[in-house]
């Protein structure tokens, strides 16, 4: 893949990512203005977390691979296995911490604003 390409599949999963925490946070704040109780008020800010979350294990996981690459740069032939294995470990970590806060608050989000969309047993 050339750069260009892996930049624009970059950016259609950010886009995707930032429509899905728009999506929720608009269906949250409908909800919350209808009932006005606490707990679907606190599903507002649930999406804009995990979206916040996606976006710092991005940085994260970044951070970690330059880091991994910078340490393997300057490092002895016998060394530089191990600290690539170990940077790429903890990049990887952290893409799997973006990835799972985020889905686990969009879930807490949808599913507070579902309970919230119910209607009224008479």
């Amino acid at each position: 893949m050339s750069s260009s390409s892996i930049a624009v599949v970059l950016g259609l999963g950010a886009l995707a990512h930032t429509a899905m925490a728009g999506g929720l946070t608009f269906w949250a704040f409908l909800v919350a203005t209808r009932r006005k109780t606490a707990p679907y008020r606190v599903a507002v800010a649930l999406p804009v977390l995990g979206l916040l979350a996606g976006l710092l294990g991005l940085c994260l996981t970044v951070q970690g691979l330059l880091s991994a690459f910078g340490a393997v740069a300057y490092a002895d032939a016998s060394e530089r296995s191990s600290l690539l294995a170990d940077g790429i470990a903890n990049a990887m970590n952290a893409t799997a911490f973006g990835i799972g806060a985020s889905v686990l608050l969009f879930a807490a989000s949808a599913a507070v604003s579902a309970w919230g969309s119910r209607r009224p047993r008479a």
